[in-house]
């Protein structure tokens, strides 16, 4: 085989004496959430129990997928560990003046096993322990989610 400077599927050399481009950094990403039920921040909340307690205080980066979390009480003190288990639903509290906002999905109504019931939006993704509404009322209750635990329901079906 002979190669020659004239064939045309050979490459040519170029002179360009234009810069490189600048290599552009990288965006910076927030960890992506492996589970629907973590939620980042902290809250005010109230948590409702199979029992028929209502415990008062604040959470921060939680995971309600995992089997307890630690509740800050309110007027302060030591952490309380409240179990999944224990939960019937936790309502997360508005800030400040800060606007109640819509749920992603279907309006439901919730009925629990002690037969009490609430109505609202789902919002976010499904698990196996529970999921999240936004009260259709939750600019009057002061309310921004609610989590509601799936054991603790009798009946969910869309309104």
């Amino acid at each position: 085989m002979v190669l020659s400077d004239d064939d045309a599927d050979l490459l040519v050399p170029i002179d360009d004496d234009s810069p490189a481009p600048k290599a552009q950094p990288l965006a910076q990403f927030s960890p992506v959430s492996l589970s629907p039920l973590e939620v980042s921040g902290e809250f005010r909340v109230a948590v409702h129990t199979r029992g028929g307690r209502t415990v008062r205080g604040s959470v921060k980066d939680i995971d309600l997928a995992k089997s307890s979390f630690l509740l800050s009480p309110q007027g302060g003190g030591d952490y309380e560990t409240v179990y999944h288990s224990d939960v019937k639903a936790i309502f997360f509290m508005l800030a400040p003046n800060e606007k109640a906002q819509q749920g992603d999905g279907k309006k439901v109504r919730v009925t629990f096993a002690d037969g009490r019931t609430v109505d609202g939006q789902r919002d976010g993704g499904e698990a196996k322990h529970g999921f999240f509404i936004v009260p259709l009322d939750a600019q009057r209750t002061n309310t921004r989610k609610i989590y509601i635990a799936r054991e603790a329901t009798s009946d969910v079906k869309e309104i």
